[in-house]
This record gives C-alpha cells, sequence and structure tokens, in this order.
C-alpha cells in the first residue's frame, strides 16, 4: 500500500462461468473501513474492479463489457493502474472497459484515506466473517507496485517465476513446492509463503485437500509433493 501505481494479478480457473455471486479474485481493505480495491467475476460472468473510500464512496468501478470466463479453464486476469486510470487485461491483452463509476481514476492504494493492512485471495473482507468467496481455483497470485506488461507476465500462457521482478510486493504461488505447510490439527490452517523478498506470508481459510492439487497450466517446478520424506529428495534424474 502507499503507492500510486500498480500491478495485480492472478492465473483463475472457475467452477462456474457466470456465478450466483460476485465471487472476489484479489480483495484490499483495513480493519473496520469501508475502503477496498478488488477484482472479480460478477453475476454476468463478467471481471470487474472497485475502488473505494473510506466515507464508502466509489471514485472508480470498471467492468469488461463481456464475459471472459470458461467454466474449467485457467485464465490469466491482471489490474493495472498506471497512476491515471485503471486498465483491466486478460491473457495479457487490454480489455475495452465500462466505467460505471468514473469519479476519480487516479485513486489507487496511495489515497484510499486507509493504511492497507488486509489482503485476501477469493474472498471479500468487508463483511466478518468473509464472504463471496472464489468458486474455482486461484494460482500464480502477484503484487507489484509498479506498472508491469501484463503480455510478459502472463508468458504466452506458461506462467514463468516472477520472484526476482522489480517492484514485486508479494508472491502466492499457490501450488509450488512446499507451498503449503501441513496443518497441525484436521481443519487445520496452511500457510501460504509469500515468495517474494517480503515474505508476507498468508493463512488459508475454507481451503481443504482438494485446493492443493490444481494449478495454472504449464508452470515451473509444478509438483506438489504429498506421502514423502526427506530421503526422497535424495535421487535425481540421470544425465
Amino acid at each position: 500500500a502507499g503507492t500510486p501505481r500498480g500491478t495485480l494479478s492472478a492465473w483463475v480457473r472457475p467452477a462456474v462461468a457466470v456465478p450466483a455471486t460476485n465471487d472476489r479474485i484479489l480483495h484490499f481493505g483495513a480493519s473496520g473501513s469501508l475502503a477496498y480495491i478488488a477484482f472479480y467475476c460478477d453475476t454476468f460472468g463478467r471481471l470487474k474492479a472497485d475502488c473505494r473510500d473510506s466515507t464508502g464512496t466509489y471514485q472508480w468501478r470498471c467492468r469488461t463489457p463481456t464475459a471472459p470466463f470458461t467454466a474449467g479453464e485457467w485464465i490469466y486476469i491482471t489490474l493495472v493502474h498506471n497512476g491515471v486510470t485503471p486498465a483491466l487485461y486478460v491473457n495479457g491483452v487490454g480489455m475495452l472497459l465500462y466505467f460505471i463509476v468514473s469519479t476519480d481514476k487516479t485513486v489507487w492504494f496511495d489515497s484510499l484515506g486507509i493504511a492497507v493492512d488486509e489482503a485476501a485471495i477469493g474472498a471479500d473482507l468487508i463483511t466478518n466473517p468473509a464472504s463471496l468467496f472464489y468458486e474455482g481455483n486461484i494460482d500464480e497470485v502477484s503484487i507489484f507496485s509498479r506498472v508491469k506488461i501484463p503480455s510478459v507476465l502472463w508468458n504466452n500462457g506458461t506462467p514463468p517465476d516472477l520472484s526476482a521482478q522489480s517492484g514485486l510486493e508479494a508472491y502466492y504461488r499457490m501450488g509450488e513446492d512446499a507451498t503449503f505447510s501441513t496443518p497441525g490439527v484436521p481443519g487445520g490452517f496452511w500457510t501460504i509463503p509469500d515468495d517474494s523478498f517480503n515474505s508476507n506470508d498468508g493463512t488459508s481459510e475454507n481451503m481443504d485437500e482438494e485446493d492443493k492439487v490444481n494449478n495454472a497450466p504449464d508452470n515451473i517446478n509444478q509438483g506438489l509433493s504429498s506421502g514423502m520424506i526427506e530421503g526422497d529428495r535424495k535421487l535425481d534424474t540421470p544425465p
């Protein structure tokens, strides 16, 4: 938070193309505040993004005119703010946007009127408990404090390792080696490591074992181990 520009992105695979609720993909806010920035799939299957300040006033709201999601298929979505206006991208391509509200399109994290201290992947934080859970899979979540080129991040449909990218504030790979720590008790929470230099680790909620399996296509180091011990790491394939 505190930056006048940035890039938010994630790979998503919806269970349904047109959800019954405004299923959140990424949501940022502060405890007890009405302010937030979020993007999500609306109840018409369109990609939508909102920015609301601490008075509860929407500064901008935008959406794609058509529905880009297909049930069961991975798609890469990106929200970029260049300090002047937000823009939405699907698979690295800029989308035509319809602005429902355009009071002040320059507003970003630095001018929300709050210190952002909460973020959620696949849920809305305004309500307590959280709501509007995303129905499907979310992978490779990246948060940048700089304007990035979405087509480079998309990388022709093969998610690259973004951990050394400039301006990276948080990076949740959601399925790489050791991504999740094992819950101490049945139904416990997994820690979801942040692979940026900031190490802002997350904690899972409303997840089960199946949520750990499905990852974005053709990913680097894609596998997630199951039933392994330390000795299983010793033997490599022959040259």
